[in-house]
Protein backbone atom coordinates (compact mmCIF):
# COMPACT_ATOMS: atom_id res chain seq x y z
CA UNK A 1 0.00 0.00 0.00
CA UNK A 2 1.46 3.20 -1.06
CA UNK A 3 1.23 6.76 0.56
CA UNK A 4 2.11 10.02 0.29
CA UNK A 5 1.37 13.38 2.09
CA UNK A 6 0.49 13.81 5.84
CA UNK A 7 -1.52 11.05 7.65
CA UNK A 8 -5.51 11.65 7.95
CA UNK A 9 -4.93 11.11 11.55
CA UNK A 10 -2.24 10.39 14.10
CA UNK A 11 -4.50 7.97 15.93
CA UNK A 12 -3.87 5.43 13.38
CA UNK A 13 0.07 5.85 13.67
CA UNK A 14 -0.32 5.60 17.14
CA UNK A 15 -2.31 2.05 17.03
CA UNK A 16 -0.70 0.63 14.29
CA UNK A 17 2.88 -1.23 15.77
CA UNK A 18 3.46 -2.45 11.74
CA UNK A 19 3.56 2.08 10.89
CA UNK A 20 7.37 2.83 11.37
CA UNK A 21 6.43 6.92 10.69
CA UNK A 22 6.19 7.67 14.14
CA UNK A 23 4.59 11.06 15.79
CA UNK A 24 8.00 12.66 15.28
CA UNK A 25 9.06 11.80 12.14
CA UNK A 26 9.50 15.95 11.12
CA UNK A 27 8.69 17.11 7.58
CA UNK A 28 11.09 16.15 4.01
CA UNK A 29 9.74 18.81 1.53
CA UNK A 30 8.69 22.66 2.06
CA UNK A 31 5.13 22.07 1.53
CA UNK A 32 5.17 19.97 5.18
CA UNK A 33 4.34 17.15 3.45
CA UNK A 34 5.45 13.71 5.02
CA UNK A 35 7.64 11.55 3.07
CA UNK A 36 6.38 8.79 1.10
CA UNK A 37 5.45 5.34 2.57
CA UNK A 38 5.09 2.03 1.55
CA UNK A 39 3.93 -1.44 3.50
CA UNK A 40 3.52 -4.61 2.09
CA UNK A 41 1.95 -7.47 4.29
CA UNK A 42 2.21 -11.09 3.10
CA UNK A 43 1.10 -14.36 4.79
CA UNK A 44 -0.36 -18.02 4.43
CA UNK A 45 -2.40 -20.04 6.70
CA UNK A 46 -3.24 -23.21 7.26
CA UNK A 47 -6.70 -25.48 8.84
CA UNK A 48 -5.50 -26.87 12.30
CA UNK A 49 -7.98 -28.80 14.89
CA UNK A 50 -10.38 -30.67 12.18
CA UNK A 51 -11.14 -27.43 9.75
CA UNK A 52 -11.98 -25.25 13.10
CA UNK A 53 -9.04 -23.35 13.27
CA UNK A 54 -6.38 -21.33 11.60
CA UNK A 55 -2.84 -21.55 11.62
CA UNK A 56 -1.26 -18.04 9.89
CA UNK A 57 2.55 -17.38 9.34
CA UNK A 58 2.88 -13.44 8.41
CA UNK A 59 5.37 -10.74 7.51
CA UNK A 60 5.55 -7.47 6.40
CA UNK A 61 8.11 -4.56 4.93
CA UNK A 62 7.34 -0.58 5.48
CA UNK A 63 9.85 1.84 4.33
CA UNK A 64 9.19 5.62 4.57
CA UNK A 65 11.60 8.44 3.53
CA UNK A 66 14.76 9.89 5.30
CA UNK A 67 15.93 6.06 5.36
CA UNK A 68 13.42 4.83 7.99
CA UNK A 69 12.36 1.24 7.26
CA UNK A 70 10.31 -1.86 9.23
CA UNK A 71 9.96 -5.71 9.20
CA UNK A 72 7.30 -7.86 11.24
CA UNK A 73 7.48 -11.19 11.45
CA UNK A 74 4.80 -13.80 13.00
CA UNK A 75 2.43 -16.14 14.14
CA UNK A 76 -1.19 -16.54 14.74
CA UNK A 77 -3.21 -19.29 15.29
CA UNK A 78 -7.21 -18.98 16.16
CA UNK A 79 -9.34 -21.72 17.43
CA UNK A 80 -13.04 -21.88 16.73
CA UNK A 81 -14.26 -18.00 17.42
CA UNK A 82 -12.97 -18.36 21.23
CA UNK A 83 -9.52 -18.36 20.71
CA UNK A 84 -7.12 -16.04 19.16
CA UNK A 85 -3.58 -15.55 19.77
CA UNK A 86 -0.27 -14.21 17.88
CA UNK A 87 3.44 -13.33 18.98
CA UNK A 88 5.24 -11.12 16.61
CA UNK A 89 8.52 -9.76 16.34
CA UNK A 90 9.45 -6.12 14.99
CA UNK A 91 13.03 -4.32 13.66
CA UNK A 92 12.43 -0.68 13.13
CA UNK A 93 15.21 1.07 11.80
CA UNK A 94 15.68 4.94 10.71
CA UNK A 95 18.84 6.80 10.26
CA UNK A 96 21.40 4.09 12.05
CA UNK A 97 19.63 4.01 14.74
CA UNK A 98 17.25 0.60 15.33
CA UNK A 99 14.76 -0.64 17.79
CA UNK A 100 13.72 -3.79 18.01
CA UNK A 101 9.98 -5.07 20.11
CA UNK A 102 8.21 -8.24 20.75
CA UNK A 103 4.62 -8.75 20.89
CA UNK A 104 2.45 -11.27 22.20
CA UNK A 105 -0.99 -10.46 21.96
CA UNK A 106 -4.25 -12.55 22.93
CA UNK A 107 -7.67 -13.26 23.30
CA UNK A 108 -10.33 -15.83 24.67
CA UNK A 109 -14.00 -15.37 24.61
CA UNK A 110 -16.17 -17.33 27.02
Amino acid sequence: APGWGAEASRVVQMWDSADVVRADDGRDDAQGLAPQRFELDLGYGLATHEGTGLLTTYGGVSAAGQGTAGYRLGSRIEIGEWIDVAVEGERAARAGAAEHGVMLRGRLLW
